[in-house]
């Protein structure tokens, strides 16, 4: 579960770094999300799956989704903070150049 921490980010930072053209990223993003709901309503839609489903929740692995979830948004709300404080500091100078 902590690879996952780990991957996401690097998995995005080489996307970012193989397609730098944001509009080229924009539009691969939406044709894959577009593939990913004709397959999940195919998946639905047909009537036999390869595994029976249950109705038993994992509490235990829900829990650690959502602590994983939360330590995420933590992190990147540390970081968003630390990075408008930066920025701040940046606007502020440039504001005392002004005068």
């Amino acid at each position: 579960a902590g690879a996952v921490l780990v991957i996401v980010p690097a998995g995005a930072w080489l996307f970012r770094k193989a397609v730098p053209e944001k509009d080229l990223r924009l539009e691969l993003y939406f044709i894959l999300n577009a593939l990913m709901a004709i397959f999940g309503v195919i998946a639905t839609v047909n009537g036999q799956t390869a595994v029976d489903g249950y109705s038993e929740v994992d509490w235990k692995a829900f829990a650690g989704m959502v602590l994983i979830i939360l330590a995420g948004a933590a992190v990147g709300l540390a970081w968003y903070a630390l990075r408008l404080k930066g920025l701040g500091h940046l606007l502020k100078r440039k504001d005392r150049h002004r005068l």
